[in-house]
């Protein structure tokens, strides 16, 4: 049964990347993270209505600082890029989550190729025709 299972759904491994949080650099907001830590576990060890609290004022803390941090780096990193069009609209795209390209479905490239020439073809022709009348 075993070997079957194994043979249906084999074992592969994954690896996970972590998102990217360079703005967690702040030697004041990795500071809050670990006091955040070590009231989450306090809280776990003995769950007293104390240790709860403490815990909630260092995620409340902790996130207060992160936004703020995360605020500032992404800020930052905009502005740097104010003079570059091009680089801009690649990091607000990446902000806003539009990474991806949606093309038209299609059996072939050509076939692609094909649609946006006529889709073009037809705009400009159908200016034409509204100019000349």
């Amino acid at each position: 049964m075993k070997q079957m299972v194994e043979r249906v759904f084999p074992l592969k491994r994954v690896k996970r990347h972590k998102k990217s949080r360079p703005w967690r650099s702040d030697p004041e907001l990795r500071e809050a993270l670990r006091m955040r830590r070590r009231a989450e576990r306090a809280w776990e060890k003995n769950k007293t209505l104390l240790t709860k609290t403490q815990y909630n004022e260092m995620k409340r803390k902790f996130g207060r600082l992160e936004k703020a941090a995360r605020t500032k780096f992404l800020k930052d990193d905009l502005e740097q890029s104010k003079d570059d069009a091009k680089g801009l609209q690649r990091k607000l795209n990446r902000l806003l989550g539009k990474n991806e390209t949606v093309l038209p479905e299609a059996a072939s490239s050509q076939q692609l190729a094909q649609q946006f020439a006529d889709f073009f073809s037809s705009k400009v022709e159908k200016i034409r025709t509204s100019v000349l009348d």
